[in-house]
């Protein structure tokens, strides 16, 4: 995926708690609230006090993976007790808040990703016997236990932010 403007994150956005308070605009919230002034990508948003570099905006009709939900801008999930400091076990897998999903890369093949997925997915279970995920839905309504998120996508990780919010943009 290409942005508007900008940049998107990178896996280096998302490696250290608070150290990359960056974000990515989508681009109604770019047109709305910066009338798509280009010259927004290096100013700062604040969100619950914390100041925020903008580093791009997502392209026209990029809304997230939820459908009916149509954030105004993205941080990478590590920077979630940022603008959040209250937050608690935000980044434990026994805390269900997030949907991940990923991308295949070029070149590689479902079959090949969910082998690798497997592998995890089973060094997650036997880590932690007693506390299995609670089911959820494919997009086909059928009962599963996996999480669609393929390592092989190698993506990174993002955390949504969804209007009406408490934060200052």
């Amino acid at each position: 995926m290409r942005p508007a403007i900008g940049r998107l994150f990178n896996p280096a956005d998302n490696e250290t708690e608070g150290a990359h308070p960056y974000a990515v605009l989508s681009y109604g919230f770019w047109k709305r609230a910066f009338g798509e002034d280009t010259s927004v990508v290096g100013r700062n948003v604040v969100l619950n006090g914390a100041p925020f570099q903008v580093i791009g905006v997502s392209r026209e009709g990029f809304t997230g993976a939820s459908v009916g939900v149509s954030p105004d801008l993205f941080v990478p999930i590590i920077m979630y007790r940022t603008f959040s400091p209250t937050a608690r076990q935000w980044n434990t897998r026994h805390s269900w808040w997030l949907t991940v999903i990923g991308r295949l890369k070029p070149g590689v093949t479902r079959a090949a990703a969910e082998a690798e997925f497997e592998v995890l997915w089973q060094r997650i279970l036997q880590e932690d016997p007693e506390r299995r995920p609670a089911a959820s839905w494919d997009k086909n309504y059928r009962m599963n236990n996996t999480l669609w998120f393929f390592q092989a996508a190698k993506a990174t990780p993002i955390c949504v932010i969804r209007r009406p919010s408490r934060s200052r943009y």
